[in-house]
């Protein structure tokens, strides 16, 4: 039987396993939470509940926290995560979109590469995440310019403001020469919270793999190191105030190995990171809340290739500042902001500058079981103005079962890479705008105290005009070259069982993607009617977990569809599943609160490629041990 009956087999049986379940009021936890408002952020909490929203729950956090937010995103969500190696770039793609249209936000602030128009998210580290969700679909109105496929929201530093003083420390090791080390220390009182954090990390990344003649070789030429620093002081000195200052630091040095199409590779990447945030909230009434943030964010990307004598630099920085005000009452919910988003990068002897100014409001009613939402946006992106709007509706039949749906406009403005690099800049492209579809509903399922279950389903389409690719060959430039149409179907289930002492969670999470090309300004493209490059149809993550007393297991397979490298869909990379075993055990160690970790991915050591020509590691194994005090 193939690896895609039994994946199969076990889906129905899961799903034959639940069907005749009845209804009935509450659920308890689940380890990957469907959950609405557990946000910082209003925009997520209130104005956003008519779309598809999964909270990433801080058991989940706690067991992937040696690891980075590319290797948790891949085996606990049906997101793809298109990544270059065990070391190199990995990026996203939600429902079809490219990597530069979906938004990563750090406490409310985009951190998106502004010269690249993407964000790294294997150089973003889970130890440092308090809370984090998931934010499916457009919302442009109400996120701003480039969130078409979606939004990832997490922070780093919420404060308690309560008499407190902590510290963790970890070890990890593992293959192919990995450590790392980290810890974290907070400190607080009814007036001040502080909390610091780093980690440090190193491996050679030394894996085997078959190259295109099937012979055994082993990587060379990939060794990363690189470390991070989280730091925030937060002071209450009133109950309606609250300010915050945070910095974050980063720095990562690799070594990018040769792809099968190489003999030999010189190339290296560093990076340089800094992020500073200071923000304030006020509470004036029961009604009233204001606040206002304002940030700053140097990237320095250096890339050097011997072979060929090249050498680069490239520095580029962005200011985010943000006032709002919120206003609720009864049963209606008014947001008001002002954002700016202003970014530059030395360009030969000039400077190169993308500004984003908007006013943005939203309007909610709350009444019964209805809500409703109306998002308005109106910005100046440069020298374009654009008035982006959406509207979500959802309706609570009862305490089991929700029903939603959502029409968003979409708009995401050219990257400076996109409008000034040189060579290879494009100054007349124009924005990809469109309009983005979904409807969707979260039933709540329990056969006893003991045994539970949620299930949430969305189906969505999306058009997209004016998408960029860049096309060339010395030199490469962006083209404003077609229209895109994006159409899928996500199915998640969470199953609960508690018995006794131990509980188990069962989890499968689907999703059935159709990204392809209907219009194009080249004559006879081959495009047209085919799938977007690198957009799997069909992606599936299957999990079941065991908590017993001071143990906990998890086993997770994940499915990865075909994806075509080419638009035409004339080349093609394969489809593969991956195993992974994470254990964990907490036990007392010198009057100290220790946890024992151990994880082992691809367990049956398959050899497949995420991208084309770049071999992924087979088994693979991380230890690690962690001490509170």
């Amino acid at each position: 039987m193939s690896k895609v009956s039994i994946f199969l087999l076990l889906f129905g049986l899961f799903i034959q396993s639940i069907s005749a379940q009845t209804l009935s009021d509450t659920l308890q936890e689940f380890l990957l939470k469907e959950q609405l408002k557990t946000s910082n952020d209003e925009r997520i909490n209130t104005y956003s509940r008519g779309q598809k929203s999964t909270v990433i729950d801080s058991i989940v956090l706690q067991q992937y926290q040696q690891q980075n937010l590319a290797q948790l995103l891949t085996q606990q969500t049906p997101i793809f995560i298109k990544s270059y190696g065990f070391n190199g770039l990995a990026t996203l793609n939600i429902r079809g979109a490219s990597a530069a249209q979906s938004q990563v936000l750090w406490n409310g602030v985009p951190i998106t590469n502004a010269a690249l128009g993407i964000a790294d998210i294997a150089s973003l580290p889970v130890f440092f995440i308090q809370n984090m969700q998931l934010v499916y679909g457009s919302s442009g109105s109400l996120f701003g310019s480039g969130n078409i496929g979606g939004t990832v929201s997490f922070e780093t530093n919420h404060p308690n403001f309560q008499q407190n003083q902590n510290a963790q420390v970890f070890l990890g090791a593992g293959s192919f020469g990995q450590f790392q080390v980290g810890g974290k220390l907070e400190v607080s009182n009814p007036k001040y919270h502080f909390t610091t954090g780093f980690i440090a990390q190193s491996a050679q990344n030394n894996f085997s793999f078959k190259d295109v003649y099937g012979h055994q070789q082993t990587t060379a030429h990939a060794a990363f190191n690189g470390w991070s620093s989280v730091s925030s002081v937060a002071y209450k000195p009133n109950a309606s105030n609250i300010f915050q200052f945070s910095v974050w630091l980063q720095q990562y040095d690799r070594q990018i190995p040769a792809a099968l199409f190489e003999n030999y590779s010189a190339k290296e990447r560093n990076d340089q990171t800094i992020r500073l945030l200071l923000d304030w909230h006020h509470t004036s009434s029961a009604h009233w809340k204001w606040h206002a943030k304002t940030s700053f964010i140097s990237d320095v990307m250096r890339y050097q290739d011997s072979t060929v004598q090249l050498n680069t630099r490239q520095l580029v920085e962005q200011s985010y500042s943000e006032i709002g005000w919120q206003y609720k009452k009864k049963h209606h919910s008014w947001l008001l902001m002002l954002p700016v988003h202003i970014s530059w990068m030395p360009v030969q002897q000039t400077t190169k500058y993308l500004s984003q100014i908007a006013v943005a409001a939203a309007y909610q009613l709350d009444y019964r079981k209805w809500q409703f939402t109306e998002n308005t946006r109106f910005a100046t992106l440069n020298n374009n103005q654009v008035l982006l709007t959406g509207f979500t509706l959802s309706f609570k039949a009862n305490q089991n079962f929700q029903w939603r749906c959502n029409l968003q406009q979409t708009y995401r403005t050219p990257s400076l890479n996109e409008l000034y690099y040189s060579p290879g800049g494009n100054e007349q492209l124009k924005p990809e705008e469109g309009w983005n579809e979904e409807i969707g509903y979260r039933w709540s399922i329990k056969q006893s105290e003991h045994t539970s279950l949620i299930q949430d389903v969305a189906v969505y389409h999306r058009d997209i005009h004016n998408w960029i690719y860049w096309l060339g060959g010395a030199i490469w430039t962006p083209h404003n070259i077609a229209s895109v149409s994006s159409s899928g179907l996500e199915i998640d289930h969470s199953f609960r069982i508690e018995h006794g002492i131990s509980k188990w969670n069962i989890g499968i999470n689907t999703s059935f993607v159709k990204a392809i090309t209907t219009q194009s300004d080249i004559p006879n493209d081959g495009s047209i009617g085919k799938q977007i490059p690198y957009t799997p149809f069909i992606n599936a993550v299957l999990h079941a977990s065991l908590d017993y007393q001071k143990y906990s297991f998890q086993i997770n397979q994940t499915y990865t569809g075909i994806r075509y490298f080419n638009t035409d869909e004339t080349g093609l990379v394969n489809d593969y599943f991956t195993t992974n075993l994470m254990c964990n055990f907490g036990t007392t160690l010198f009057n100290k609160s220790t946890h024992l970790h151990l994880q082992v991915n691809n367990l049956f050591n398959e050899q497949y490629q995420v991208v084309s020509q770049r071999p992924m590691p087979g088994i693979n194994f991380l230890i690690g041990m962690d001490c509170k005090f």
